[in-house]
């Protein structure tokens, strides 16, 4: 290991004639913005006014010593850790200098001084390295007119921003200019230089990234991939691949940050399909090596096979998010997918969309599958069922899936579904949509579900987005003489019990002028019922009266609408075959007899459920002893009939791996199951490491 560590002041450390601060073309743009830049100002200007303050410690600056940068007489130190902290007191001294030229007060520091030693090379003659600080793609360009036009125009992006910041800073506050420079000399840096080919910079730069912004998950797998190839190769691979995924990927996104998020969002859809396993999202990146390293190797070819590969799925990923696919139809399936807000089966729809484009399947296949999901969703959504376990549902369709036949698994699969994870029959869902709550749904899921039942076989689309929800029955409380006659004697009931509910909601662009007015107002007023373009309220036009009967009649016709938009396959025998070879902890356990399961990537036979549940957590135990035994005295445990250090207090009692700790077997399949995902759910173990066989 070569690599040399020294305390230095930044004066000294940037001020050097011969070397100049490259930014490598995988690390990040400029991110620091106002808070931060007010931060360092006032340590500066602490440290400048405070003869008792010595230094001031600003942090690492890790760079990569390269010998193919010696042929313009400039040393090029490529900067890992430290590129935002360079680049602010860049901009400051920009600031400082500037002031210096429009000010007529005198002080010890001069512009030419400060520029000298913070900005330029001055003896370079080349202009390539006549700039101490080379930045990245945009941010060069922004930096390089600043410093040598002293171009401000591009004021939304952050290098102009900050400078800009730092001059109103000067211009209204008229500090001690020869202050702020005593500050600049006090920061002390430590200065670490890595040896390319002898030090391991990813390593290096992971330990040491602790100041500044906190960098994405996807900043950190894009600096793995790229940090130690070549010069030439790494930009080269770069701007083909990583770049232009990046720029697809922010397509009509104006916050930076939500830019890296969706990156970050796709780099582990990504994972998740290719490793079928769910990695909690603050250790994508330490996944992502993992699964890096079972498939690659560090070759350039490896590295650009990776690249390729992600690249082909962040397009698709594009098309899914953006509903941007050559077809419209299959476009406008996954724009109405988003409506749902369903990005858990991003990967699962990647993986069709994938295999669309390889020709495992058609397009009638693939718009029939995409409504299947959908309606899979929507029927969920209506009869109250927890989300947070469809992440694993779609997983488990991308690992039972057969590509031979498609159409007939992916029903099958969801049709298999119990519990939690159930895909509801037309009994429960027709009962539910008509007494839920829909208009106390979010914005968007309320609008969807009225715009797909507006829209359904339509040839002219209307943009409900034009449109307000108004109730039939007002929503007040204080309602008039002829609406309590209209609802009957049971008012109160009536008003309480389908107020919300889909038989009393419909749209108008005049929800205003409605209000409170008595039903025959509304439907005989100018553009309401009668007239009205929107096909939810053809049922209304001819009504004379508005009551429970006839809230629940339109309530009726809507479900059953609901019921052709938003389907469910029939269960056949002839599909018998197609069973799901796979159980997890959100599928009944009733009747299950499993003969093996996998477990951390080894497999284990077994010969009931019994013998399963007493191996997996003998498994459990040896995994982690004492988290273990800690997570067992857990009150959630200790109100369970779990375990025991006295076997005769249990019916039938099993050891778990001579630990003196027994387990109570005589338990029904469900109770096992339950005692299992709790142990998993407290050891913090992903159920992805577990597969059932049966």
């Amino acid at each position: 290991m070569l690599m040399i560590a020294l305390q230095a002041s930044i004066r000294e450390f940037i001020q050097k004639e011969d070397q100049q601060f490259v930014i490598p073309v995988y690390q990040r743009t400029y991110d620091w913005k106002k808070p931060q830049c007010m931060e360092l100002l006032k340590d500066i200007k602490k440290a400048g006014e405070n003869i008792t303050v010595k230094s001031h410690f600003l942090g690492s600056i890790v760079y990569i010593m390269d010998n193919h940068f010696h042929a313009t007489g400039v040393k090029k130190l490529l900067v890992i850790d430290g590129q935002q902290r360079i680049t602010t007191i860049s901009l400051l001294v920009l600031a400082m200098a500037e002031y210096l030229g429009q000010t007529e007060q005198s002080f010890a520091v001069s512009k030419k001084e400060l520029l000298n030693r913070y900005i330029y090379n001055q003896y370079s003659k080349q202009p390539e390295t006549d700039i101490k600080l080379q930045l990245t793609k945009s941010d060069k360009h922004v930096y390089e007119n600043l410093v040598r036009h002293g171009e401000v125009e591009n004021k939304s992006h952050n290098i102009i921003k900050n400078y800009l910041y730092f001059m109103d800073y000067l211009l209204s506050e008229n500090p001690n200019i020869d202050h702020l420079n005593y500050g600049l000399s006090k920061l002390l840096v430590v200065d670490v230089s890595l040896v390319r080919g002898e030090d391991n910079p990813q390593l290096i730069f992971e330990s040491m990234n602790s100041t500044g912004l906190n960098l994405t998950q996807a900043d950190l797998i894009r600096n793995y991939i790229l940090m130690d190839m070549e010069p030439e190769p790494q930009t080269l691979t770069y701007e083909k691949y990583w770049y232009p995924m990046e720029q697809k990927l922010k397509n009509n996104i104006p916050e930076t940050d939500t830019i890296k998020n969706e990156l970050s969002d796709f780099l582990r859809d990504y994972l998740i399909l290719k490793s079928m396993r769910i990695p909690r999202k603050s250790s994508v990146y330490d996944d992502f090596k993992k699964f890096y390293e079972s498939k690659y190797t560090r070759s350039k070819d490896d590295i650009n096979s990776l690249m390729s590969d992600l690249f082909t799925y962040s397009k698709i990923y594009n098309i899914i998010t953006k509903g941007k696919d050559e077809n419209k139809e299959i476009s406008n399936k996954f724009l109405s997918l988003n409506k749902l807000d369903i990005n858990v089966a991003y990967p699962l729809l990647m993986k069709l969309h994938c295999d669309y484009t390889n020709g495992y399947l058609n397009k009638s296949e693939i718009t029939y599958l995409l409504d299947l999901i959908e309606s899979y969703v929507l029927r969920r959504l209506i009869c109250n069922l927890p989300t947070n376990s469809l992440n694993k549902v779609f997983l488990s369709i991308i690992k039972e899936i057969d590509e031979t036949n498609y159409v007939r698994t992916l029903e099958k699969i969801l049709l298999d579904k119990n519990g939690s994870a159930r895909f509801p029959d037309d009994i429960e869902f027709k009962e539910a949509f008509i007494l839920r709550d829909i208009y106390n749904m979010n914005n968007k899921n309320r609008k969807y579900i009225l715009s797909k039942l507006e829209n359904h076989n339509s040839k002219e689309l209307l943009n409900v987005d034009e449109f307000t929800i108004e109730h039939i029955m007002p929503q007040t409380k204080d309602l008039s003489i002829e609406w309590k006659m209209s609802l009957g004697d049971e008012w109160r009931h009536v008003h309480g019990k389908y107020l919300h509910t889909i038989g009393n909601l419909t749209l108008t662009g005049y929800n205003s002028e409605m209000g409170k007015k008595s039903f025959i107002e509304k439907r005989d007023m100018e553009k309401g019922f009668r007239d009205s373009p929107v096909r939810l309220n053809d049922s209304l036009k001819n009504l004379t009266t508005w009551n429970e009967a006839e809230i629940l009649k339109r309530a009726n016709l809507l479900a059953d609408l609901a019921l052709q938009i938003w389907f469910r396959p029939y269960y056949s025998k002839s599909n018998e075959e197609y069973i799901s070879k796979f159980i997890g902890f959100s599928d009944d356990w009733t009747g299950k007899k499993p003969v093996s399961f996998v477990f951390m990537d080894n497999d284990y036979k077994v010969r009931d459920l019994t013998n399963l549940y007493t191996k997996l957590i003998s498994l459990l135990y040896e995994f982690d002893m004492s988290n273990f035994l800690s997570v067992i005295e857990d009150e959630d445990f200790q109100n369970r009939k779990f375990c025991s250090k006295r076997p005769e207090e249990l019916n039938y009692p099993y050891e778990v791996s001579d630990s003196g700790i027994y387990i109570e077997k005589n338990l029904n399949s469900n109770a096992k199951k339950k005692n299992l995902e709790l142990l998993f759910e407290k050891l913090e173990i992903d159920e992805n490491d577990l597969i059932i066989n049966f």
